[in-house]
């Protein structure tokens, strides 16, 4: 239970420092500040991304909230699948990973908005694939 709760709060936090990031540091040309401008939170914005105007390198700017969020997505299923079977729990974990590549390889062919970047990608792979390590080692699973 105590492992549960655990997981579910550092989930949370992946999810809010994800966004966070998101927020403050991503260009102000995204859908999400048009959303946050029309309800009312362009002043707000405008003061938080102006504190934080630093220079970090663009993995972080960029790429770290989709890792951050796999991460957060992984371990709300691995919390949610307890007591499933393993190859259940990595499929379920797989799923968000999965949307996250596609819509990748989706941009990279303009079939969807946004711009393609194969660093998003390996963000993406990257939280599920030690994932899959871990949970692997832990239960000494073969896959087959």
């Amino acid at each position: 239970m105590k492992r549960g709760v655990a997981q579910l709060v550092i989930a949370f936090l992946l999810l809010f420092a994800g966004g966070t990031a998101y927020i403050v540091l991503r260009p102000d040309t995204t859908l999400l500040f048009c959303v946050l401008a029309k309800a009312g939170f362009s002043d707000a914005l405008y003061h938080v991304r102006t504190a934080a105007e630093i220079g970090l390198p663009y993995w972080m700017v960029y790429c770290l909230p989709g890792a951050l969020w796999v991460s957060a997505y992984i371990l709300i299923t691995d919390t949610v699948l307890t007591g499933w079977p393993t190859r259940a729990k990595l499929s379920a974990a797989s799923l968000i990973m999965t949307v996250g590549v596609v819509s990748e390889l989706l941009q990279s062919v303009s079939l969807l908005p946004g711009t393609f970047d194969f660093a998003d990608i390996v963000a993406y792979m990257a939280p599920y694939s030690l994932y899959v390590i871990l949970i692997i080692t832990k239960n000494k699973v073969v896959l087959s």
